[in-house]
């Protein structure tokens, strides 16, 4: 029997699908526990799960997601993502992740999607081969947030509803990558990506609202997930106002961020790289300055 790539639309290819990645990822969580918590995962709702048969056999499974994109030059245009790229380990080295990946995404142009997006978690040589590009993404980590904050001017920041000022917040967004590739954030997206991330902090600053962050804490870290300012100068204050805020939660509490650096605090923190979820993009538009944050992975 040939190889075929196809939707899983049953209950037995979704087993498959989730069989394959307990494969790749050589879990030691039990099948059953695994299955549960991959069938429970909102974000895992909202794909296509794919899976690649060889000769009648499950090997390989990706999840692919609709996606909406805003262009440099302001245009909205459909785009599409990958998620959960697995193959079994007995499979492996056989171009069957990347055969998968291409066909589902020449499936996916087919319809009009013009962008695509992923989230690397292994080198990107697999994906560069079907013409994706690594955007930048930087692992910033400042260890000393008490001396962060006392460096220099903090931005007085309000704690934001982001259910409540979510137009503030959308709109915000979208003036800060103005003239770059982005997702595109409406109303809709922006509920389903809340619901996604529920622990995200939000906190603002100006009146009217002229900049936000996106903060999640947990394990040691205050994690910076996002970093808007349309105006580049609160760059700097706000992330001094943030290293306030991780000081003040735990003496070993350390500030980390997927922002880019930041010059003048440039001492305070250590560029740790970003080797794994690294964003990824093909397309027919313009791909340079494309930037994407911690919230937007899937």
């Amino acid at each position: 029997m040939p190889i075929t790539i196809a939707p899983a639309t049953t209950d037995a290819d979704r087993a498959a699908v989730i069989d394959v990645a307990h494969d790749a990822n050589a879990s030691t969580t039990l099948p059953l526990w695994y299955a549960v918590r991959r069938q429970a995962s909102p974000i895992r709702k909202a794909a296509t799960w794919w899976l690649l048969r060889d000769g009648g056999e499950p090997v390989a499974s990706c999840l692919q997601y609709d996606l909406a994109f805003t262009t440099a030059d302001g245009e909205h245009v459909g785009g599409y993502g990958f998620g959960s790229v697995a193959t079994r380990r007995a499979h492996t080295r056989r171009g069957l992740a990347s055969r998968l990946c291409g066909e589902v995404a020449d499936r996916a142009v087919a319809r009009g999607a013009r962008v695509g997006l992923l989230f690397s978690a292994i080198p990107p040589r697999l994906y560069e081969r079907l013409a994706y590009v690594v955007t930048p993404a930087w692992q910033l980590r400042c260890r000393t947030p008490a001396a962060l904050a006392a460096s220099g001017p903090k931005l007085d920041l309000r704690a934001l509803d982001p259910w409540r000022d979510a137009e503030a917040v959308i709109a915000l967004y979208h003036r800060h990558h103005a003239g770059t590739l982005h997702l595109r954030r409406s109303t809709e997206t922006w509920a389903a990506n809340l619901g996604r991330n529920e622990r995200d902090g939000f906190v603002g600053w100006g009146d009217p609202l002229r900049g936000y962050a996106r903060l999640h804490a947990e394990d040691g870290e205050l994690d910076v997930i996002e970093l808007i300012c349309p105006d580049p100068a609160d760059a700097a204050p706000a992330l001094r106002a943030a290293a306030r805020i991780a000081a003040s939660l735990r003496d070993d509490y350390t500030l980390v961020g997927w922002h880019p650096p930041v010059e003048e605090l440039a001492e305070h923190f250590v560029d740790e790289g970003r080797a794994r979820t690294l964003p990824m993009v093909r397309g027919d538009v313009a791909l340079a300055g494309a930037q994407f944050w911690g919230s937007d992975y899937f």
